[in-house]
């Protein structure tokens, strides 16, 4: 599925695009605002980890992914609808997944000393842009990744995490060529906001 009017991907094509693909919370729900439309993706993105698609999620994504209070507190009002409790039983479907395929992030002790000279070039980067500690951990472990792993892109809708993106990838210009930023723009289709370059 390639559209070409509004530059929209498929998960296989961003997946063929990047070795790494980092998920935020908000693109794995998507804020389509339908229960049935969560639950395709959540069997799209099953079906895409079976087969060894290399995406990936850190543990507090998980944590928010799967916590109940969080999205009924935080979303169902911007969104509409109401999840329910079979919504919250395919998220953690697609959690063990993860699990089962190894594709939570954890970073070595070399990217640890990364992810802490990052972390010191971006101190206020979450008051500046009022960014959650998890969106944080995701901006993080993107540059992380791409530095020293290969090609990476972060998978969010939060214009927020776009922005720290997009400074913080200006700091360190020069050095970001294999990560980029994804937005998820319907069920299956992907803008490329920011490609390696």
């Amino acid at each position: 599925m390639e559209d070409k009017k509004t530059s929209l991907h498929s998960l296989e094509k961003i997946a063929s695009m990047f070795n790494y693909l980092v998920w935020d919370t908000c693109a794995l729900v998507g804020c389509l605002g339908s229960d049935a439309n969560e639950i395709n993706f959540i069997d799209l993105m099953k079906q895409h980890l079976e087969r060894g698609g290399g995406s990936y999620v850190t543990k507090n994504v998980i944590r928010e992914y799967t916590s109940k209070n969080y999205w009924e507190k935080k979303l169902i009002p911007l969104i509409g609808g109401q999840k329910t409790d079979i919504i919250i039983a395919k998220r953690y479907d697609l959690v063990e997944v993860f699990r089962e395929r190894e594709k939570i992030l954890e970073v070595g002790e070399k990217e640890e000393e990364i992810s802490l000279r990052i972390i010191n070039l971006s101190p206020n980067f979450m008051v500046k842009y009022g960014i959650s500690a998890p969106d944080f951990e995701v901006l993080i472990y993107g540059f992380v990744i791409g530095f020293g792993r290969g090609s990476a892109a972060i998978v969010s809708n939060d214009s927020k995490l776009g922005d720290s993106f997009d400074e913080l990838g200006n700091i360190l210009r020069g050095y970001t060529q294999t990560i980029g930023f994804i937005t998820r723009k319907e069920k299956n289709g992907f803008e490329i906001l920011n490609p390696c370059n």
